[in-house]
């Protein structure tokens, strides 16, 4: 009994069809991909701190109708290979038969040094999150035929949902603390005009900026060059 129902469990995983989860390179039915994944300020994702999953559903399934791959949850590589996957392992695609049509989502966030493993916990601690557009695959190939499985042709390069602004301002012990996204530089002016407004640069570019609270009125803005 054992036997015939291991035999069982093997037959439907391999009538799964597959597909290489990565965003480089080529596969069978001459697919081809090439889609970089970026930060919120153009810089391209580097290392094991931005993870990706996959999201899944058969042929011409909605976004809010697809389901998480539990894994591989995968990281990125770093110099000539930062915004590419770091590893391109082939996957099966629960519910997808061999030779047929998958709908795919590619879904990334900053993991905050590991601590953060899935997409509902990136969404319930607020961490930056990006995902792509849903696409739909090439024909599936079978998992023992390397010679017959695509790549993610469809996807197309996204980053994270985050734009270049100030993201927060907070008062404490005496001071004012600002922080801001994808560099530029911090200036200030005490008199906001319809034309001609004057604007102090603070000399501080690095993203955060701590000062003791003045009285009257201070307005900040980030000028990016």
């Amino acid at each position: 009994m054992t036997g015939l129902l291991f035999g069982a469990v093997c037959a439907t995983a391999l009538g799964q069809g597959a597909i290489r989860f990565s965003n480089l390179g080529s596969g069978a039915g001459g697919t081809t991909v090439n889609a970089r994944m970026f930060g919120a300020c153009g810089n391209r994702l580097s290392g094991p701190g931005y993870s990706v999953q996959l999201w899944y559903g058969p042929a011409a399934t909605p976004e809010n109708g697809l389901t998480a791959l539990p894994s591989p949850i995968l990281g990125f590589g770093t110099g000539a290979f930062a915004g590419y996957t770091s590893s391109a392992p082939t996957v099966q695609i629960p519910g997808v038969a061999v030779g047929g049509v998958a709908t795919l989502q590619w879904r990334i966030w900053d993991n905050m040094g590991g601590t953060i493993t899935n997409w509902t916990q990136a969404l319930a601690a607020g961490a930056v999150i990006g995902k792509s557009a849903a696409f739909q695959s090439a024909a599936l190939g079978h998992f023992l035929d390397p010679s017959s499985i695509p790549v993610m042709q469809g996807l197309t390069s996204f980053g994270f949902f985050l734009e270049k602004r100030i993201s927060r301002v907070s008062l404490s012990g005496g001071n004012i603390m600002l922080n801001w996204t994808c560099g530029g530089t911090l200036e200030f002016t005490t008199n906001l005009l319809n034309t001609g407004t004057v604007w102090t640069s603070t000399d501080d570019g690095d993203g955060t900026y701590t000062a003791p609270v003045e009285t009257g009125n201070r307005y900040f803005r980030v000028r990016y060059q």
